[in-house]
């Protein structure tokens, strides 16, 4: 049983209604309810607990996030160093990593509170960026971790090595690094393969290579990779599309599977149904 609960918000104007149903719903169960205090003046109510957002996560027995992918995506990175599980409720687009939808929010609580729920465990990665020996950012990513050209015309050329052992060369506009979670996410439209959440790897995918050769790699959750820039050209780090750190030449990318992980709720789908929903694919 969930004794406390916590509530993250995207902006979005229209979340907050939807958002003050929940809130009700649960203080009839006598359920303590924490939000971030950045939506206090949006939902100043009574016997709301209000605190910081990086500190939601270990206040609370369960995280409900209300949004799309994106919200979930923060939330996951604020929430990777508790044990916290996390619920999405869908009120985006597609929603690979959502459970539910609004429309379906009485059932998913009335399933919450009895139980009727399972656990996912889901693998992160950690980035480093090394410069001049050292390490100058760090950062943890639920989806992805993209080395792209950001606003420059001119193609990167990147040196990739795996266990410090040299791989390959490549011009491109960029490449990713993704987790089985982020299979579905920006690696799916480059033209990378759909890998099952459960696969613990590394999906290293070349963002639209000069060479036609290059094609998708996926590499053992064991192996370390390193990137480097060798020429002079201004280029970005960026963490589920959401953070953005500017690089220079010869900064060293490092990427691994991080001894975080992410515990998701699943109710009554999985993966391959929500695909098969989200993609379109008919019998």
């Amino acid at each position: 049983m969930f004794d406390k609960i916590g509530i993250f918000l995207s902006y979005k104007e229209r979340v907050y209604s939807h958002a003050k149903f929940v809130i009700e719903y649960l203080k009839t169960r006598a359920i303590k309810i924490f939000l971030p205090i950045t939506h206090k003046a949006k939902l100043n109510l009574d016997d709301i607990e209000f605190i910081k957002e990086d500190e939601l996560a270990k206040n609370v027995d369960l995280l409900l996030s209300f949004g799309g992918d994106g919200t979930l995506l923060r939330l996951a990175r604020l929430a990777a160093y508790s044990s916290t599980p996390i619920l999405g409720i869908n009120l985006g687009g597609l929603g690979f990593l959502t459970q539910t939808s609004i429309n379906e929010i009485e059932e998913t609580l009335e399933k919450l509170i009895n139980q009727k729920y399972q656990i996912e465990e889901r693998m992160m990665l950690e980035t480093k960026v090394i410069r001049e020996e050292n390490e100058i950012f760090q950062a943890l990513a639920f989806n992805d971790v993209v080395v792209h050209r950001g606003n420059s015309n001119r193609l990167l050329h990147l040196k990739t090595y795996i266990n410090n052992q040299y791989a390959a060369s490549f011009q491109s506009d960029g490449l990713i690094v993704s987790t089985p979670t982020g299979s579905t996410a920006y690696s799916l439209s480059a033209g990378g393969p759909i890998v099952s959440p459960r696969l613990e790897c590394l999906i290293l995918n070349v963002i639209c290579p000069h060479t036609l050769s290059f094609r998708p790699l996926i590499i053992s959750a064991s192996e370390i990779l390193k990137i480097q820039e060798t020429t002079n050209y201004k280029m970005h780090l960026m963490i589920d599309g959401q953070e953005d750190f500017n690089l220079l030449k010869d900064d060293q990318i490092v990427v691994f599977k991080s001894l975080n992980y992410i515990r998701l709720i699943r109710l009554n789908k999985d993966f391959y149904q929500i695909i098969r929903e989200k993609l379109k694919w008919v019998d």
